[in-house]
């Protein structure tokens, strides 16, 4: 019975009700036991909504994963924004210099003027802010009802919004993780010839001559001529350009990272047709041992050189281990292109990404992508070295975080670095912040998750109880204080779940201890 349990699990119960009621998590539920689309920051990372998406893809298979990075230059209810503040510096500027609130030698002074536009484009922040809130919310609700169905006819879609942003930049709005399942399955020939029609891999082909009149007629292309256009335009944004945020660690020393963005026409058997290659998770060497000795996969072979990067080739026997992945039609010439769905393409004019997923991929990888927060970056807490009565912090910045080994990697060489040992943190933006205050949602799903507790009472995860306030009792040198029974039946929710239970399934007074210590610690 470790005494983390009492901190970690247990469950509560209404003051109202004589025994448990029905539960989920506390805080992510709403009045009837469902999963909110409003979570909170603190739960967003939490292993029980990874466990009930996998729940949602057994129950409908997830087809299509999507990704968005907003380019507020040409995106859709932004750009004009953009135009406004780019159109109105000059202007601004010479009002200022009018009313002499800037000297002429700083107004002259080129620095000064990307300075002040600079703070121009912070103030309208909150602006641009809630304005791709707005037109995040549209987009998602369009790919979700629309009878245009653009990605098909969606059944279930979990859609949630990241910030990622190298330390030291001043913040960009968050980009788009959509998975979504649709009637149009691979395991139709129908469904897998849409499916596959949706996606396409070069510039080239993105827009097809017999598509084009048909985006005219609804308005997302002019004329013949912004085809050619947006054609160029998707070569420049679709063209992948190695950065650090690419990068994934393969060992703990600085520069032992490599690219993760594949390069279709070398990935694919056949460049000009549609094809799904047999791709496998590395695994370490025991848990490749235990999965064979289950009967999951057949013996691993030797290891297989990849570069510099040693793979430890095996091939599974059960269909839910097996992992295909699409690679649509490309062209040797468009080096490492995105694919994705041209007509979605004209209406964003934004960085993306479109995906046939299986079911291995969503279940090992996928979701758990969707659902964590990447940690890229790191700050750590230090004192002064010199006068100790002051802090500051250090920036690192750590490479993809949610890919297990590069986590990994990156952790040992934090061990290995200065930084070891320190409190560690993660960088907010201020984009990122202001989201949180103006309570605007990270995820958008029309998927609704019921969590039902069958584990003994004493190691449930959490139960609703209710929130009576503390009676207080005069503390010996004066004012008020808890009292200690207080403190273990309303800040310990275990405790008050196992009141009644036999001895040898409640908390022994050490555990009880250690808890109170650690309120007050």
């Amino acid at each position: 019975r470790d005494s983390r349990l009492v901190m970690q699990r247990g469950f509560g119960v209404h003051a109202s009700e004589g025994g448990p009621s029905a539960m989920a998590l506390r805080g992510d539920e709403d009045e009837e036991g469902f999963l909110s689309s409003a979570h909170s920051t603190d739960h967003l990372d939490r292993r029980h909504l990874v466990n009930g998406l996998n729940a949602a893809d057994k129950e409908d298979n997830f087809t299509l994963f999507y990704s968005l990075s907003v380019n507020t230059r040409d995106q859709f209810g932004l750009r004009n924004i953009l135009e406004w503040i780019r159109g109105n510096v000059s202007h601004i500027l010479r009002n200022m210099k009018s009313q002499s609130l800037v000297s002429l030698n700083h107004f002259d002074n080129l620095q000064s003027k990307m300075e002040i536009a600079e703070q121009l484009h912070q103030l309208i922040a909150p602006i641009l802010l809630r304005q791709w809130m707005e037109v995040k919310e549209i987009l998602l609700k369009y790919i979700e009802h629309s009878p245009e169905a653009p990605f098909g006819h969606v059944t279930n879609i979990m859609g949630r919004g990241e910030y990622q942003d190298k330390p030291g930049a001043p913040g960009n709005l968050c980009h788009l993780h959509i998975l979504m399942a649709t009637v149009e399955k691979l395991n139709t020939g129908e469904g897998k010839a849409f499916l596959c029609n949706l996606i396409r891999g070069s510039a080239d082909d993105l827009i097809r001559e017999d598509e084009v009149q048909g985006l005219i007629d609804e308005g997302l292309l002019k004329d013949r001529d912004e085809w050619f256009a947006v054609k160029e335009q998707a070569t420049e944004l679709l063209t992948h350009k190695c950065n650090p945020r690419c990068q994934r660690k393969v060992g703990a020393g600085p520069d032992d990272t490599v690219c993760r963005v594949p390069n279709n026409y070398i990935s694919s058997p056949d460049p000009t047709s549609h094809c799904f290659v047999p791709t496998h998770e590395q695994h370490s060497s025991e848990a490749l041992s235990i999965l064979h000795k289950l009967g999951l996969i057949e013996e691993p072979t030797v290891d297989s050189l990849d570069g510099y990067l040693r793979k430890k080739e095996y091939k599974p026997r059960v269909q839910n281990l097996k992992n295909l992945r699409h690679i649509p039609p490309t062209k040797a010439r468009s080096g490492k292109f995105s694919p994705c769905n041209g007509r979605m393409f004209a209406a964003t004019r934004s960085n993306q990404n479109l995906q046939i997923v299986s079911r291995k991929w969503v279940n090992s990888y996928l979701i758990k992508y969707c659902v964590q927060k990447d940690q890229s970056n790191a700050v750590f807490l230090k004192a002064d070295p010199k006068t100790r009565d002051l802090y500051y912090a250090e920036s690192k910045f750590l490479h993809n975080t949610k890919i297990s080994s590069s986590a990994r990697h990156e952790q040992s060489s934090i061990m290995k670095s200065r930084h070891a040992g320190f409190p560690q943190g993660r960088v907010v933006s201020h984009f990122e912040m202001m989201q949180l205050i103006l309570g605007y949602p990270e995820i958008h799903t029309n998927i609704e998750l019921l969590k039902i507790t069958t584990a003994p009472l004493e190691l449930r995860g959490g139960m609703r109880r209710s929130r009576v306030p503390a009676n207080r009792i005069p503390a010996p040198g004066g004012g008020t204080s808890v009292s200690i029974p207080d403190i273990a039946e309303a800040a310990v929710p275990a405790y008050e779940g196992r009141i009644g239970l036999p001895s040898y399934r409640r908390p022994t007074s050490s555990q009880m201890l250690l808890a109170k210590d650690s309120f007050f610690s």
